[in-house]
């Protein structure tokens, strides 16, 4: 104690107990925690990230009363005035952009929608320009054609990457024989390492296997071709079929 007063003294400053210190400390690690710091060595690409995460935690520091807004906002390198209009709702509101003109070039967006239902709407503001260049008008800003899209509720849906799940039992089944047959390819390896492709012909109906050619080489379209014959007369006896069918897929 008397060493620190002593360096109290010689540095005109208050004698605080090491307690203190540690509980300041701590009260600091705990925000430095929650922004990410790490000495400086932030990823750039989280720093619009971290920025707004300050500035969440400078107006909950500033609406808890403890602590000045001022200071909260030095020690954290935020806005005053964005804190203060944060914590206190003061912050002007911007409302739904209008603009002259929106309601006819609106009616032009949804006209060429009907028209083009799968277009989004950089492709309807091509359309767009298109035609008021061809009828000598002024053309529109594909920004604005996105606004009043999504106003008028005319966007596509976003694409998400996730397929919609739907019943597939892997069967085709028709009212009777021979109206639709189907074909696939596959091969496999035998243990003596030689590989086989087979390819063959079903019918859709009684599941029966019409034809079929194999070979260790390439399937070319010569067997394939020879396998349809065989399969029409295999199911009809003659190379003409008495109706239609659908053909092989």
């Amino acid at each position: 104690m008397s060493e620190g007063g002593k360096e109290a003294v010689r540095a005109d400053e208050d004698v605080v107990a090491a307690s203190e210190v540690r509980r300041l400390e701590e009260r600091v690690r705990e925000p430095e925690r929650l922004l990410g710091r790490n000495d400086g060595n932030r990823d750039p690409q989280g720093s619009s990230r971290t920025h707004g995460q300050k500035t969440d935690l400078a107006v909950a520091l500033a609406g808890s009363g403890r602590y000045p807004v001022k200071r909260v906002s030095e020690t954290l390198a935020v806005a005053r005035s964005n804190v203060l209009e944060r914590r206190d709702g003061t912050r002007p509101r911007r409302g739904s952009q209008q603009r002259q003109g929106d309601v006819e070039l609106a009616a032009a967006i949804g006209r060429l929608v009907d028209l083009r239902p799968t277009y989004g709407s950089r492709r309807i503001a091509a359309l767009l320009k298109r035609e008021r260049r061809s009828d000598g008008l002024a053309s529109v800003n594909a920004k604005r054609v996105y606004r009043l899209m999504r106003k008028h509720d005319l966007l596509l849906e976003h694409h998400t990457g996730r397929r919609r799940p739907r019943e597939h039992d892997g069967q085709v089944t028709t009212i009777r024989s021979n109206c639709r047959w189907c074909s696939d390819a596959l091969e496999f390896t035998c243990w003596n390492g030689e590989v086989v492709r087979l390819a063959f012909a079903l019918d859709c109906h009684d599941r029966e296997a019409i034809s079929w050619v194999a070979t260790t080489a390439g399937i070319s379209g010569e067997m394939i071709r020879d396998m349809m014959v065989r399969c029409v007369e295999q199911r009809f006896g003659s190379i003409r079929a008495p109706h239609g069918a659908v053909g092989l897929r």
